[in-house]
């Protein structure tokens, strides 16, 4: 036999037949290795199990009264019990069908009487390991849960973090847009060619830095989940009008053509509109930023009774197909080159993506790298009870060139 050292106490053994020598044969087997309990019926070992928790209960099947498969089936019963592997002992074993029925009972294993100590032995560590890759498993999920109740402390204390500094910085930053704004209109006397280049510099870097304060601020309230939409009816037309006209005039700066196809009708719907609007002029702004000739298309699809379909097309860098996921990850452009040519964080797609979740829809891309991008956002035309429209069989195109 194996001379392997063990701690007798970490692992308890039950016993149980109901005669006598054949019990004292299994102890002076395992008494070495391991703390043992005996009992001689399938109510003692009932009784026992439940009182001692053992951690193995070697089973005889032929018993009066009681046999090993009723002894196994009253032990499933308990939830203190049921867990426990059982060996089933009997020499009727030499038949398969005993084994096929003494496993379709639950049992772990069986033995076979005359029982031979090295098969005895290696069946019994065989659990013995198995109980200790357990309590390894539950050591390491307990440990894996402390980090896991830490990491989520910090993450709240990081969007406090974040939801404060975020509005502290904005205080002072509209001041000094609204100042530099009096200043550039010239309200508190004169100012010089110069003079006005410089605090146009410092109106737009300082519009940019509040926007990505508000990116951050949105992040904090998006991943602490105290962003609830703030639900409304209004017409979906009228607002992505608005929108084109307050971009068209940056898009001809640039020189791009700029088409927008709406339903020349009323589109009612019911959502949140602030959230609405987010995301379809930070759609509108990635595509200015990253086309640089071509166009930019604005189109708006009645799909059914219950969905709209907004999309932002261009004809700008693209990208290629394996960057796709990284679209949507924070803080990430997805490459050097990206980096240099295109300021930004990153945050923007990532905010929409999880603002198009939140007002009940989705948002999807399409790319082909060099040729253009295409956003489609997905939304409900109600997050709650459907309504819809007056429709009719067209589209109003507009060309803003």
């Amino acid at each position: 036999m194996s001379s392997e050292i063990v701690n007798k106490t970490s692992m308890k053994i039950l016993i149980v037949d109901d005669n006598k020598d054949n019990v004292e044969l299994v102890c002076q087997v395992l008494e070495d290795e391991y703390t043992l309990i005996t009992a001689y019926s399938g109510e003692e070992c009932i009784e026992k199990a439940l009182v001692e928790q053992p951690n193995l209960i070697l089973l005889d099947v032929n018993m009066p009264q009681m046999d090993g498969y009723e002894t196994m089936q009253k032990l499933q019963r308990y939830e203190s019990t049921t867990a426990i592997p059982v060996i089933f002992a009997s020499a009727y074993y030499k038949e398969s069908s005993m084994i096929v029925k003494g496993l379709e009972q639950g049992a772990f294993d069986f033995l076979t009487k005359p029982i031979d100590e090295d098969i005895l032995l290696a069946k019994v560590r065989v659990v013995r390991r198995m109980m200790q890759a357990e309590s390894e498993i539950r050591r390491q999920k307990n440990e894996l849960q402390i980090i896991n109740n830490k990491l989520e402390s910090a993450d709240k204390l990081k969007s406090i973090f974040l939801a404060s500094m975020s509005h502290e910085l904005r205080t002072p930053l509209n001041s000094i847009i609204g100042f530099t704004g009096l200043m550039l209109m010239q309200i508190s006397g004169e100012i010089n060619d110069a003079q006005r280049e410089q605090l146009e510099r410092v109106k737009r870097n300082a519009n940019h830095l509040l926007e990505l304060i508000n990116d951050v601020l949105d992040i904090s309230k998006i991943e602490a989940g105290k962003m609830e939409p703030v639900i409304t009816e209004f017409d979906i037309v009228e607002l992505l009008r608005d929108l084109s006209q307050s971009i068209a005039p940056e898009i001809n700066n640039k020189g791009l053509k700029f088409e927008v196809s709406l339903p020349d009708y009323t589109v009612m719907i019911r959502n949140d509109s602030r959230r609405i609007r987010q995301i379809v002029m930070n759609l509108l702004s990635n595509a200015l930023k990253f086309t640089t000739d071509g166009e930019i298309m604005t189109t708006l699809v009645v799909e059914d009774t219950q969905n709209i379909c907004i999309s932002i097309k261009d004809t700008g860098v693209g990208v290629k197909h394996d960057d796709l996921d990284k679209l949507f990850e924070p803080f990430q452009q997805i490459n050097a080159d990206f980096t240099k040519s295109y300021k930004g964080t990153g945050l923007g797609l990532y905010i929409c993506k999880k603002l198009s979740h939140i007002i009940g829809g989705e948002l999807k891309v399409k790319s082909l790298f060099g040729e253009g991008s295409q956003f489609s956002l997905l939304i409900p035309v109600s997050i709650n009870t459907p309504k819809f429209i007056e429709k009719k069989d067209h589209l109003q195109d507009v060309s803003i060139v």
